[in-house]
C-alpha cells in the first residue's frame, strides 16, 4: 500500500488536499496526510510529525512525501528518510505532480509499488505544465466571451 503526505510551509498542504478532493473525490483525499508547518492551527513540530509518520509505516507500506521547497526546512526534515527504500521525497511540487502520482498509484487494479523511474517520468512531464499564458485580442477588448470561444 502506498501512503501520501503533503508537507509545506503555511496552509498550502491543506490547499492541495482540498483541490485533490474536488478533482478526485473525498475518498482519495481522505487518505492523504498533510503537514502545514509553522502556522497557527498547523503543525508547530513538522520534524517530529514526519518522523512519527515514517516510523508508523508497516513493512508492506510505502510513503511518498511531497514538499514545497528544495532548500526549505520542511523538505530538510523529510530528506533524511529518503534513504529508506519505502520512502520517496518529491520536492518543488505542483498540483499536476500530486494528481499524476496519486492517480497512477491509486487507480490501479493491481497492487502497485512505487517505481523511481515512473516518479521521474511524472516529474519531467509535469515541468511542461508550467506555462505562461496571455490572451491578446486585436482590438484590446477584454471580452470574456472571446476567451472561451
Amino acid at each position: 500500500m502506498v501512503r501520501f503526505l503533503i508537507a509545506t510551509h503555511g496552509m498550502l498542504a491543506d490547499g492541495f488536499k482540498s483541490s485533490v478532493s474536488v478533482l478526485m473525490g473525498d475518498e482519495i483525499a481522505n487518505n492523504i496526510g498533510t503537514i502545514n508547518a509553522f502556522v497557527e492551527n498547523g503543525d508547530l513540530d513538522p520534524k517530529g510529525r514526519i518522523e512519527e509518520i515514517v516510523n508508523a509505516l508497516g513493512e508492506d507500506e510505502e510513503l511518498i512525501i511531497f514538499t514545497d521547497l528544495m532548500y526549505g526546512s520542511v523538505n530538510q526534515f523529510a530528506v533524511p528518510y529518503s534513504n529508506k527504500n519505502n520512502v520517496h521525497v518529491i520536492t518543488g511540487i505542483n498540483f499536476p505532480v500530486i494528481c499524476e502520482v496519486i492517480s497512477k498509484l491509486t487507480f490501479s487494479y493491481e497492487e502497485k509499488k512505487v517505481s523511481t523511474d515512473e516518479l521521474l517520468e511524472i516529474i519531467d512531464k509535469s515541468r511542461g505544465q508550467l506555462t505562461y499564458v496571455k490572451v491578446v485580442s486585436e482590438d484590446n477588448d477584454d471580452n470574456e466571451e472571446e476567451f472561451f470561444d
